[in-house]
């Protein structure tokens, strides 16, 4: 298939045929998009929208190539038509809800109009904002390194996963230092980072800050976990039991695979990003920036002075484990949360997960 019209006929089909029976046009849509000419992209989306069909995936996926200049359009052609029925479309809605993460400014003014029609509106408003030390930056692994994919989907089609990015390389993964104070157990390194990227820009640039957790405790839900962090960085375990004996965790996790990670400017598309929606395709690694929670958003008081930290970083799940046995996921594969205290260097980790 070469063209948006090829795409169009093969998916113009009867709707008692199955989604896997047509798994190869969707193999076939994703280098395509890659690669499509602007307008190809445009009509192929204009299309899926006014159809409205069972293929609201593949509208999204479609969307996240669309043209920075094609969307105000499309974005009217989606609420004119909910506002002539009077009801949202699942195909409409698609559209809208990706536009209030890939181009807000488009939702800021149609709030109102949205809600006249009896939907949910909460949804297309932005999440409550966290403070985090700098704007987005994307982690981007080594080729190979996170060798997996959801179901049949390539994971690394999707733009987030292909930004421009610094030759510097951090180190991530590998066995910590130190032992948890709540289970004995060796700590595990998670990322090392310079201190502006975790404490702020007004830190010396030159130090390295070393970011570890006790993964097994995480895993065992002792719930947030809390750091101190000495004069080289390095982390220091604040999570003893409350009588002060050693628990045993319910779960014993070993390190995440070392390896070299860069980092990537994060567009101004791809500031926010939504956990369900980018549905196990965007890069939701990230450093600084905006959280995709799963959950209510949650900030960790700091242990020392009491104010809320500072977001730091986001992990997604399917990291490999350095033993080899498979990936590591977070609770039922959610995400991984890291938050600082500059005043008083401290750093601290919640998960969440369905």
């Amino acid at each position: 298939m070469q063209t948006a019209a090829d795409f169009i006929a093969a998916l113009d089909v009867d709707e008692s045929v199955k989604a896997v029976q047509l798994e190869s046009i969707s193999r076939a849509l994703m280098p395509w998009l890659q690669q499509a000419p602007a307008a190809e992209v445009k009509q192929l989306a204009q299309v899926l929208l006014a159809g409205n069909t069972r293929w609201h995936v593949t509208l999204h996926d479609t969307l996240s190539w669309l043209a920075d200049d094609d969307w105000p359009a499309l974005v009217a052609a989606a609420l004119q038509s909910a506002q002539a029925r009077g009801s949202m479309s699942e195909a409409e809605r698609t559209v809208l809800e990706a536009a209030s993460y890939q181009q807000p400014e488009l939702i800021k003014s149609l709030i109102a109009p949205l809600a006249e029609l009896d939907c949910d509106i909460e949804q297309f408003k932005a999440e409550t904002q966290v403070q985090s030390a700098q704007a987005a930056m994307h982690l981007i692994f080594p080729p190979r390194y996170l060798d997996h994919a959801i179901a049949w989907i390539p994971r690394h089609w999707h733009p987030s996963w292909n930004l421009q990015h610094s030759p510097e390389r951090y180190r991530f993964g590998g066995a910590g230092a130190g032992n948890c104070q709540h289970c004995g157990e060796p700590l595990q390194h998670l990322i090392s980072l310079p201190v502006s990227k975790v404490f702020g820009s007004d830190q010396p640039v030159e130090q390295t800050v070393h970011l570890q957790l006790c993964l097994s405790c995480m895993e065992s839900g002792v719930g947030e976990l809390h750091y101190r962090h000495d004069e080289a960085g390095q982390a220091h375990c604040l999570n003893a039991a409350a009588d002060g004996q050693l628990q045993e965790p319910d779960w014993e996790c070993g390190p995440l695979r070392a390896t070299e990670v860069a980092l990537a400017q994060t567009p101004a598309r791809w500031q926010r990003q939504d956990w369900g929606q980018s549905n196990g395709r965007e890069n939701l690694y990230r450093v600084g920036g905006e959280p995709a929670w799963i959950q209510s958003p949650w900030q960790p008081l700091c242990t020392c002075c009491g104010q809320s930290m500072r977001f730091v970083l986001q992990l997604d799940s399917q990291i490999p484990q350095a033993d080899g046995a498979g990936a590591h996921y977070w609770g039922s594969g959610g995400m991984l949360y890291g938050f600082a205290c500059t005043p008083c260097a401290r750093s601290a980790f919640i998960t969440q997960y369905t």
